[in-house]
């Protein structure tokens, strides 16, 4: 079977977590096939996705029968099946990797961060593009109607009822979090917790070669987790409130470099593309 009939993704050009399977797709040099789940939509929440992921969230990556939900999963599996191309998670790991590994990963909420600078976006230290603002009561009642549609389809798909009610609580915390501003402000000030521990790593890995990464001269699964984090904060104003050349000077300098990078570049390349759609 050819590579790109047995791969496919479902995913949304716009979703953090997609972004990290899209990047480590590019990093392996894979091919697959793409179905876009439009999440505005409520795409991710079909009765058909649900029964392919019952988690009802992008990505998910069909090998063939196997079906591989979440991102870091799924770069593992990539990486497990696929040994050619980027080692993107070493046999050996560097010191500090687990711990790094999980603070970026797990410290902050990508849901607040996002929605809350969506719906209060005076948070936004650069300003927000014109074409992402919008009336908070209108992003807000977006989420509710997602909501109600869940619950519906609960009703509708007993066989699925705990999956939907499980995933309608889910976005009512969600929305919650998004629209309390203290909560988002919390957030914000978390982040400079999470780049303080990646400057100072950055400090050790580059101290030896400038060219290095997170941790060594591989590129690996937290550094995709970190190109994309660093990514959003570009996608929402936020990258001058926490590095530039006099703060946080080695995050700064990664960034510069991780936008060169290939993978990297393929993926704006499709995300552009679907952005003009």
């Amino acid at each position: 079977m050819k590579m790109a009939e047995r791969l496919t993704l479902y995913y949304y050009p716009g979703s953090y977590f997609s972004q990290k399977a899209l990047l480590a797709l590019f990093e392996k040099n894979l091919q697959f096939n793409h179905h876009i789940i439009k999440l505005m939509e409520g795409g991710h929440i079909e009765p058909w996705y649900i029964k392919l992921n019952k988690n009802g969230k992008v990505p998910l990556l069909r090998d063939d029968e196997t079906l591989v939900p979440d991102s870091e999963n799924i770069i593992s599996y990539l990486d497990q099946q696929f040994p050619a191309g980027s080692k993107l998670v070493p046999g050996n790991k560097p010191p500090e990797y687990d711990r790094l590994h999980q603070l970026l990963t797990d410290r902050i909420s990508i849901q607040t961060l996002t929605y809350g600078t969506f719906i209060n976006p005076d948070l936004s230290f650069s300003g927000l593009p014109p074409a992402l603002i919008q009336p908070s009561d209108v992003i807000i009642g977006n989420f509710t109607r997602i909501v109600e549609k869940m619950q519906r389809l609960a009703e509708e798909n007993p066989h699925l009822r705990e999956e939907y009610l499980k995933k309608a609580e889910e976005n009512k915390m969600f929305r919650d979090n998004a629209a309390n501003k203290d909560k988002v402000q919390e957030t914000l000030e978390m982040i400079h917790e999470v780049l303080d521990e990646v400057e100072k790593q950055l400090e050790i890995s580059m101290k030896d070669n400038p060219g290095n990464w997170l941790f060594n001269k591989d590129y690996t699964s937290p550094d995709i987790t970190l190109t994309v984090f660093l990514n959003r904060l570009k996608f929402l104003g936020q990258t001058k409130r926490y590095i530039s050349d006099n703060k946080r000077p080695h995050v700064n300098r990664y960034w510069d470099r991780a936008q060169q990078r290939k993978s990297f570049l393929n993926f704006m390349e499709l995300y552009t593309n679907f952005s003009k759609q």
